[in-house]
């Protein structure tokens, strides 16, 4: 990503002044105006191949093809291209990808039984990949490996001659293993899966659409192609899917600022009038051999072991999944202003099946709890945001956009309780699933009172384009809910604290580009999880979002918890935990605590010059000797890292 600064940011000298620069400071002037001069444009679409068959000229400017008759009819975003006994063609070298995913909307147009949809190559030979329909209303995405053998995952019933699909093929060539994993996701959703094994060396760089070899035409009208060069994340394929037919409204939360000490503008937060960046751990200290219980919060010899910790990881935020019973955690937390631990203070809405959102009686006790879990706490200093739920948009066995509506109207509800000083909500959402979908009453429009989006996401080493679709699709500030990797690796069956550590940095450092910061799962071990609480157990669930393809649920924490008898356990630290707290240092030359160093900064530098190292002039102590001079200039040209990027000197 290119940072793009606004030269309104520099600010000039205030009139009357005369500053005169060393060569030094001159040299750093003249750097950041360079840097400036080379700021480039914006990302362009993420996917290599886009065809929107709109018409002729959509084909011709993708060096397309056509061979027999076509037509375009109208269909999803604008027209679609209707094939029968035609098809298209199309040549690029990046079709012949080992790894990659297809998207496509298709309706059928005869109640015909089988036809091509697309292939790469000629399916039927070896090393090619094809889609295509059975039974009338089946899609099949098929493998053919370099000996010839045949891997298919199939989803039924999904296709008709009344009704839009939208289907994602993906498929992911395993060197290690010499197999291939195969995947469709229908309607934005993951829907089925499947394994080959073999050597898998595609030849082809011809995409075809409208026919396969093996299974001939297809009489169907395509709308909105489009190719990528990797296994998109479940949240992309659901973004694709909102995203390539313009189901989504986007638009900023309108309210007016807080009054109080934590604010909203223009999409930035702000507390006491400084720009902040969460940098949290989820926080819920459940004790070996017990389950999860709020009074755990409130524990002193819990919190005192803890907050310690805490801070020595430079953590400024934690975030809690569900309400606590009092404020001795806040209290803890905000230590009286010194140091202060900022709080995402969790709702639990309930997942039970007995629940029921569209029901007005269980909707009424909902709300009741949460208006009175805001009067209790509103006018602590240590909170930044409520947290609405936990992954309720995919635990929820009922209508999804219940679920948003009441949402939304919890959010409401936390600003009539609060007024003019409020605090921001989060809605805290499994990834981007069914997230900015008016059809679900999640765009920006519906959710007009929530501030911001939470994710629980877990990108893996991949998912290149998720924050791209995720500012497509809304306006409202990103906040990762969870993010980062077990420590137990499945394979070896020991852990691997240096693989976490790494991987977990490289998350946060994409997270801290794309939005306000993130919150870490987790801070402690939970031996609750997955087996007995009295023993550390591995189970969890398998994923492709790890190293090892599993999450082991108990192993997740920056510490350890090691049994101490009648006394609280102890915690000892992982690697992750000194390398997160590096990560979560200030930056020198940040001045405006925005967790970067950009040209607001050197506004800040400019006027600092020549003056003693205190106050507001004190974050630009490059070289330690008591006033901010030439020598502190080249250290902050040396940070420079541009608006929303990490800086340069940073660890």
């Amino acid at each position: 990503m290119i940072a793009v600064w606004n030269n309104a940011s520099v600010r000039p000298a205030a009139a009357g002044t005369n500053r005169c620069y060393s060569g030094s400071m001159a040299a750093a002037l003249a750097t950041m105006m360079m840097l400036l001069a080379s700021a480039g444009a914006a990302k362009a679409d993420c996917a290599f191949f886009h065809e929107s068959c709109e018409g002729t000229a959509s084909i011709v400017a993708n060096d397309g093809v056509t061979f027999g008759p076509l037509s375009f009819e109208p269909a999803v975003n604008s027209n679609g291209i209707h094939f029968g006994s035609g098809n298209v063609r199309y040549l690029s070298d990046q079709f012949r990808q080992t790894v990659g995913s297809i998207s496509f909307w298709i309706r059928k147009t005869s109640a015909d039984d089988n036809g091509g949809v697309l292939q790469i190559g000629q399916l039927g030979e070896p090393d090619t990949i094809g889609v295509f329909y059975t039974g009338q209303s089946n899609i099949v995405l098929e493998m053919r490996n370099a000996a010839g053998n045949v891997g298919q995952v199939q989803v039924g019933g999904v296709l008709s001659e009344s009704a839009w699909t939208h289907v994602v093929a993906e498929w992911v060539y395993h060197q290690e293993s010499s197999a291939s994993s195969l995947v469709l996701f229908v309607n934005g959703v993951y829907a089925a899966y499947g394994y080959l094994e073999g050597t898998f060396t595609p030849t082809s760089s011809t995409l075809q659409l409208g026919r396969t070899d093996y299974y001939g035409n297809g009489e169907c009208t395509i709308d909105e192609v489009r190719a990528f060069d990797w296994r998109l994340h479940d949240g992309e394929a659901y973004a694709e899917y909102v995203y390539s037919a313009n189901r989504f409204v986007r638009q900023p939360t309108a309210k007016p600022p807080s009054t109080g000490p934590v604010r909203l503008v223009d999409g930035q937060l702000l507390v006491n009038g400084r720009p902040f960046r969460i940098k949290s751990v989820g926080y819920a200290p459940t004790p070996i051999g017990a389950w999860p219980n709020a009074w755990n919060l409130s524990n002193p010899a819990i919190l005192a072991r803890d907050l310690p910790l805490l801070r020595g990881m430079n953590v400024n935020t934690i975030r809690t999944w569900a309400q606590t019973n009092d404020s001795a955690l806040l209290d803890a937390c905000y230590n009286g202003g010194v140091n202060p631990i900022y709080v995402i203070m969790g709702f639990w809405v309930p997942l039970d099946g007995g629940t029921d959102y569209g029901d007005p009686v269980d909707v009424a006790v909902i709300e009741n709890n949460f208006r009175n879990f805001i009067r209790q706490f509103k006018d602590h200093p240590a909170i930044l945001a409520w947290g609405l739920g936990n992954e309720n948009n995919f635990a929820y066995q009922g209508n999804v956009a219940d679920w948003f509506a009441l949402a939304d109207d919890l959010a409401a509800i936390a600003l009539e309780e609060e007024g003019d000083a409020w605090h921001p909500t989060i809605l805290v959402n499994a990834h981007m699933l069914y997230m900015g979908d008016t059809s679900y009453g999640s765009d920006d429009a519906s959710l007009s009172h929530v501030d911001m989006w939470g994710h629980n996401v877990y990108l893996g080493d991949s998912a290149p384009c998720y924050f791209d679709y995720y500012h497509r699709l809304t306006a409202k500030p990103f906040v990762a809910t969870e993010y980062g990797i077990d420590a137990f690796d499945n394979r070896t069956k020991v852990e691997y604290e240096d693989v976490q550590a790494a991987w977990v940095v490289a998350q946060w450092r994409r997270i801290r580009a794309a939005g306000l910061g993130g919150s870490i799962m987790a801070y402690s071990d939970e031996w609750w999880k997955a087996g007995e609480p009295a023993t550390q157990d591995d189970g969890g669930y398998g994923t492709w979002c790890h190293p090892d393809g599993y999450s082991n649920e108990e192993w997740w924490g920056m510490v350890r918890p090691v049994d101490n008898g009648a006394g609280p356990d102890i915690m000892q630290t992982r690697l992750v935990y000194d390398a997160m707290a590096a990560e979560y240092a200030d930056v020198t030359g940040d001045q405006d605590g925005d967790d970067d160093v950009d040209l607001r900064d050197f506004a800040a530098l400019q006027r600092c010059f020549a003056m003693p190292a205190d106050a507001e002039c004190a974050a630009f102590e490059f070289n330690v000797d008591g006033v901010i001079d030439e020598h502190d200039a080249a250290g902050f040209v040396d940070c420079l890292g541009g608006a929303g990027q990490p800086a340069r000197c940073a660890p």
